[in-house]
């Protein structure tokens, strides 16, 4: 004789197996999308998993710190090489003097109303001049260190 709740222990098992083989995808995916996708289950469904399970929400919310953690981790190692693009971008994620102007642009052209408005504000002026220096500072620091990097490389090249 088969037992009746023997069935549903089996289908716990098959989902959990399922939230296993998600959270594994997400690791290399990144993405809920992708995630879903590899395990040809809906994005709906993953995102009904989150919603109602607490323990399978908290080990995605892990693996979700974990590509964070990777992804400062290269940004620092741009920021190291003197990526002004990745320099830029942490200092608007990171600096408080910064967000004010994150939606004006750094380079290119402006339009001749927004040159001017910026000619006749003496807060504007002052604003441009600061972040002007703060990025040739920037620009100059980084430089010298890309320097002591080159100059400590062929000194170990040399005597390799």
């Amino acid at each position: 004789m088969k037992k009746k709740g023997n069935k549903g222990n089996t289908i716990k098992k098959r989902i959990t197996q399922e939230k296993a083989n998600f959270l594994d995808a997400y690791k290399k995916q990144w993405t809920i999308s992708g995630a879903a996708k590899a395990i040809r289950r809906s994005r709906k469904q993953c995102h009904h998993w989150l919603r109602k399970d607490k323990k399978f929400r908290e080990q995605f919310k892990e693996i979700k710190l974990e590509h964070i953690d990777y992804t400062v981790t290269k940004l620092v190692e741009l920021i190291s090489y003197g990526n002004l693009g990745a320099i830029i971008y942490f200092l608007k994620c990171q600096s408080k003097k910064w967000r004010p102007w994150e939606k004006r642009e750094i380079s290119g052209t402006l339009k001749p109303e927004v040159e001017q408005k910026i000619s006749t504000d003496p807060i504007l002026k002052k604003a441009v001049r600061f972040y002007e220096e703060e990025l040739k500072n920037e620009i100059i620091k980084k430089t010298k260190k890309i320097k002591e990097f080159e100059n400590t490389k062929s000194y170990l090249l040399k005597r390799a």
